[in-house]
């Protein structure tokens, strides 16, 4: 059986991790350049702040944001609980690392306000990661029958099986020789004269 997320949950993620997520890593894969010079495209300039520019490696940070942005965006349109739990420690893998980076090391061109706000948005990703994964685990879900046609049995196949288990249950006796009868057919042939 396959349990599904809530959709508050989904969009949730959605719009704000995997959104971000995939804003931010398209725009550095696809121009690290102009990534590197305006990101976050306000002031200040986060990534400019850590002197020199590296195309390698900005295009590198791009990847990890577009890979964790997919990953999420997927698992939320999916909604399977367990998709959406993997793709959330996948993120927190990601935006960890990149936490703990930046309040050990204070970007030289940042002032200290300005590095503590970015550090203190940085922190929201994981404490939002952690949210989205506890209201996945403990919110009521909605679970996934299987769809009419589909390669695996479906809930009347069960019902059908289980059924006809009962009944051979029901008429199974012993045959002469002490082992039980397999069929309800051999019960009655034995209980004719």
């Amino acid at each position: 059986m396959i349990t599904l997320v809530g959709n508050r949950i989904r969009v949730g993620i959605l719009a704000t991790l995997a959104g971000p997520q995939l804003l931010i890593g398209l725009w550095a894969v696809l121009a690290p350049r102009n990534w590197y010079d305006t990101f976050p495209g306000i002031d200040p300039r986060l990534v400019a702040a850590e002197p020199p520019f590296n195309a390698h490696l900005a295009t590198d940070a791009g990847a990890g944001f577009l890979a964790t942005g997919i990953a999420l965006a997927l698992a939320a349109v999916w909604g399977h609980r367990a998709a959406i739990q993997i793709a959330l420690i996948a993120y927190v893998g990601f935006a960890l690392p990149h936490l703990v980076y930046h309040a050990a090391h204070p970007a030289p061109l940042l002032t200290g306000v300005e590095d503590l706000l970015n550090v203190a948005m940085l922190a929201s990703g994981p404490a939002l990661a952690g949210f989205f994964a506890w209201r996945a685990r403990f919110v009521p879900t909605a679970v996934h029958a299987p769809q009419p046609g589909a390669d695996y049995p479906g809930p009347e196949h069960w019902r059908r099986l289980r059924t006809s288990h009962e009944v051979n249950r029901r008429h199974e006796r012993t045959e002469p020789d002490g082992g039980p009868a397999t069929t309800a057919q051999s019960t009655l042939e034995r209980s004719k004269p």
